[in-house]
């Protein structure tokens, strides 16, 4: 018989989790840092994810933004949230599957 353990987490790691687990797709995100400093402070429409990319529109062009290395700012209802986008590393089911 396995034992249910309750693991606490930080806030910051559990917004984290929680973000990592919803796709961004339609969410306005801004980059906050980045390997690629022409990209830092980038804000716009994410309309698509791969595995390593953000597709972010800005204006009438589509950026795409490399995945690690990079720090966004997500807007969540009526906050703000800012993580490492390496825990977006992966698609949405592989990073769901990660967590189970």
């Amino acid at each position: 018989m396995s034992k249910k353990v309750d693991v606490k987490l930080s806030p910051k790691k559990q917004v984290e989790l929680d973000i990592s687990c919803k796709s961004l797709i339609g969410k306005e995100i801004e980059i906050i840092d980045s390997n690629n400093k022409n990209q830092i402070r980038i804000k716009g429409l994410l309309v698509f994810e791969s595995a390593n990319l953000f597709y972010v529109k800005v204006g009438s062009e589509i950026l795409k933004i490399l995945k690690k290395g990079t720090v966004i700012e997500v807007a969540l209802k009526n906050d703000k949230a800012m993580v490492n986008s390496e825990i977006f590393s992966g698609n949405l089911v592989s990073r769901i599957k990660k967590i189970k």
